[in-house]
């Protein structure tokens, strides 16, 4: 399943989206939104895309790094979910002691 498909799919269900996307994509822009977030489509699921820089380090080894992000999502509101809270929000994954000590900036 490619990640168009699997976005969709997780539309699908009824849940809020809240994905990174690969950062070597650029999809089209359709909207801009107050905050730095446009909106986009892709295959034909409309979403919200945040641009990011996400600086992490680790407290035990005191490991940094820095890499962009493209958090693709379906919060389209940017009131009730802005861009800066949805980035910071502790997304799981294998290194989640990065996550716990990171800090976003907003491009």
């Amino acid at each position: 399943m490619d990640e168009n498909a699997f976005f969709a799919a997780i539309d699908d269900t009824g849940a809020a989206l809240p994905a990174r996307a690969r950062s070597h994509r650029v999809p089209p822009v359709s909207a801009l939104l107050p905050g730095g977030s446009s909106l986009s489509e892709l295959d034909g699921l409309t979403v919200r895309v945040i641009e990011a820089v996400i600086c992490v380090r680790s407290d035990d080894t005191g490991y940094a790094a820095r890499d962009r992000y493209r958090l693709v999502t379906t919060l389209f509101d940017p009131h009730c979910y802005p861009a800066e809270a949805l980035i910071r929000r502790p997304i799981p994954t294998r290194r989640s002691v990065y996550h716990r000590s990171s800090v976003a900036m907003l491009r």
